[in-house]
């Protein structure tokens, strides 16, 4: 199901002129925010009308109006520039801004505010380790001072139960996306090691396939520098096997004519 909806995403909102462009984890990304805006952008055009029919505030419904726009802004960036790191930067900084600002008016009461447990989570996803802290650390901070001290900016005030449940768990949650983040990253470098390592190994196999000039008398084998080599040496060094040496019943009894009659005789040779 995954790798259906992978290329039906790439077919129709990815050009091929991108893709062709830009690697793998840029891919990644890429196919990954294509998919949460297509599921984010009806629901929140949704919820901002629906704020505006029910009298909610024009505040509510422009945060989700806001949001949107900028879901849609980052779609139509990414299937025209193949450096995404300018849209996903410009979309961080505006979700960073909407979410420290819902929380500062007071907007996120109560369970509202549990939306921000996605963010670490996309910082991490986007970013990596480093960066993803220095987004978390832009957001979070300021937010904890607020729940902290809501009486400066008039913000809602969470019972000092919540507030200290709230700060620990969103805090565990930064840890566990980064703790996350890094397992894959390390698992991913892992891997293109292992590519890398494979994509050599079948160059060197390759090497022996085709036509092998060698010597008719002495069996040498002559390297693309034009230098003869021993049989031996010549699949060590392109295949990296070891050569162990023994002989055949056929030149035994011709080099060693005793000794073959004697392991005929001793059963060991089966005619």
């Amino acid at each position: 199901m995954l790798p259906i909806l992978q290329n039906t995403i790439t077919k129709i909102f990815l050009p091929q002129g991108i893709l062709d462009q830009i690697t793998t984890e840029e891919k990644r990304k890429r196919v990954c925010v294509v998919a949460v805006a297509l599921i984010a952008i009806p629901f929140l055009l949704g919820f901002g009308i629906v704020h505006l029919s029910i009298g909610e505030g024009i505040e509510n419904s422009m945060a989700d109006l806001l949001t949107a726009a900028l879901f849609i802004a980052t779609l139509l960036f990414l299937r025209t520039d193949v450096d995404g790191r300018i849209a996903y930067r410009t979309a961080m900084a505006g979700f960073t801004f909407l979410l420290f600002y819902n929380v500062a008016i007071g907007l996120y009461q109560g369970s509202d505010i549990l939306w921000l447990y996605i963010y670490p989570l996309v910082a991490f996803f986007m970013f990596g380790g480093k960066e993803g802290f220095l987004w978390n650390g832009m957001l979070l901070g300021p937010v904890f001072l607020v729940i902290l001290y809501p009486d400066p900016l008039k913000s809602y005030a969470f019972s000092a139960e919540y507030k200290v449940r709230l700060i620990l768990s969103l805090s565990v949650i930064t840890v566990v996306a980064w703790l996350l983040e890094s397992l894959r990253a390390y698992f991913y470098e892992q891997m293109q090691e292992q590519k890398v390592e494979l994509e050599k190994a079948a160059d060197d196999i390759r090497v022996l396939k085709g036509l092998i000039p060698i010597c008719s008398v002495c069996h040498k084998i002559r390297d693309d520098q034009g230098y003869w080599q021993a049989l031996e040496e010549y699949i060590t060094a392109h295949t990296g096997a070891r050569m162990s040496h023994g002989i055949c019943e056929t030149c035994l009894e011709e080099a060693y004519p005793d000794i073959y009659q004697s392991m005929v005789a001793k059963g060991k040779i089966k005619k």
